[in-house]
């Protein structure tokens, strides 16, 4: 017989913002659960191979902050805002940091997808 566990709230998904949730929800002393498709270890999701969630402008998310800025602001047209696009570029770096310090365990990969 299966062990019955209880959990405070079910989190659907295993992408960034889905951990981002559910590590919150620990941080406030709720007891989360996430539900994620994949189920190998090494689970090629979105939030594992960082392609196509941690960079800027397909640049390498630890470039220097003015370089981000003029990346954003070149590849948007000029739609984005210089103050929208310094913010990214200021804060990009602090994000990543942030989730390393919450355990959050980056790895590189050659998942192209099928």
């Amino acid at each position: 017989m299966a062990e019955e566990k209880s959990y405070d709230v079910v989190v659907v998904g295993g992408g960034i913002a889905g951990l981002m949730t559910a590590n919150r929800l620990g941080q406030l002393g709720r007891r989360a659960v996430v539900l994620e498709q994949g189920s190998e270890e090494l689970y090629p999701c979105n939030t594992r191979y960082t392609g196509g969630t941690f960079h800027v402008c397909l640049r390498n998310i630890m470039s220097d902050e003015s370089s981000h800025r003029q990346a954003i602001i070149d590849s948007t047209g000029g739609f984005v805002s210089d103050t929208l696009a310094g913010l990214i570029a200021r804060e990009c770096q602090r994000v990543i940091r942030w989730l390393q310090d919450e355990g959050l365990r980056f790895i590189k990969s050659d998942y192209r997808g099928a």
